[in-house]
């Protein structure tokens, strides 16, 4: 048995506009785990770029805010 997508909420896909296909045929498809470690590595990424880079990304992105600067948001990876 699959495991439930980090993106359905409410028996409603938060990744697609559209009713959720069945995780079988969704290309958005992820368990919870997944999702947190592909964050993890985006964040170290984006951690490893210059500092001007980060400060476009964070006001582009996120709102000014840099969460991949938080310990928690990137340990592990």
């Amino acid at each position: 048995m699959m495991e439930k997508c980090f993106a359905l909420k409410l028996n409603v896909c938060g990744a697609l506009d559209c009713d959720c296909p069945g995780f079988e045929n969704c290309p958005f498809y992820q368990t919870r785990e997944q999702a947190d470690a592909s964050r993890k590595k985006a964040f170290a990424r984006i951690n490893g770029l210059p500092y001007l880079q980060q400060v476009y990304i964070a006001a582009m992105h996120y709102g000014g805010k840099m969460p991949w600067k938080d310990k928690a948001a990137t340990s592990d990876v």
